[in-house]
């Protein structure tokens, strides 16, 4: 009888072990490195350290300081990223629900192709560097920047003297949408073509006064032509 009470208490035990080995909480400081593969309600990064989420990896909410830097790699998931003080998230596949980026840190997205729900927020002179993946919203302030070279943005936001660099071709402003130089001004849908080709149509529903959304020079050369000779051929009629 004894000996079954401490069996059960055993297998308690370990239970209780592997459920806050599983479920529990991470902590990485002074220049750790980690591979995340299991499940994880929170995870705290400081001082340098670098983790990497790897397939069945879960991470509901991470944190990072100090310059400490995460990647996220296919099948895993990360819903929640914050991150401070010139640290650095890098997703390259998996599924990532919100980003915000603050105090100088970088994002760099590129994660697979067809996942949904990303929301990014970048401020306090954050940069975002955009490759593929699909952003529900795009919220650029605080004089961050954003770097657009591939993907889909359904939604951009530009306040408080940001910065984004739409990096494309064969542009078409919608209503409520002009050009001053090569500074897409007002609010409207923009659509026009990645550098690969891939078609993309993007709303702008906030665009502050002292905010920068910038297209290549090229591109604007081509819509000022274009709308040239719609007037000059309203002039020959």
């Amino acid at each position: 009888m004894k000996s079954s009470t401490i069996n059960k208490f055993t297998c308690f035990l370990i239970t209780l072990l592997t459920i806050n080995i599983t479920y529990g909480d991470f902590t990485l400081v002074g220049n750790t490195h980690q591979d995340i593969t299991t499940s994880h309600s929170q995870g705290w990064m400081y001082d340098n350290s670098f983790a990497r989420i790897m397939a069945g990896g879960n991470v509901t909410d991470l944190y990072l300081y100090d310059s400490s830097n995460a990647e996220a790699f296919a099948s895993s998931t990360v819903t929640n990223v914050m991150a401070y003080n010139n640290s650095i998230f890098e997703p390259k596949g998996g599924y990532v629900h919100s980003i915000s980026a603050n105090d100088s840190s970088i994002i760099y997205y590129y994660t697979d192709p067809g996942i949904h729900g990303c929301s990014i927020m970048m401020s306090q002179n954050s940069t975002l560097h955009l490759y593929d993946g699909i952003i529900k919203n795009l919220s650029v302030n605080s004089t961050s920047t954003s770097y657009l070279d591939a993907g889909s943005i359904e939604e951009l936001e530009a306040m408080d003297n940001a910065i984004v660099y739409v990096n494309g071709k064969d542009f078409v402003l919608g209503s409520g949408l002009s050009l001053s130089g090569n500074d897409v001004n007002g609010k409207g849908i923009l659509s026009g073509k990645w550098f690969d080709d891939t078609p993309f149509t993007m709303d702008i529903g906030i665009n502050e006064a002292g905010v920068q959304i910038l297209i290549p020079e090229p591109a604007t050369v081509a819509l000022l032509g274009l709308g040239m000779s719609f007037v000059m051929m309203k002039k020959r009629r």
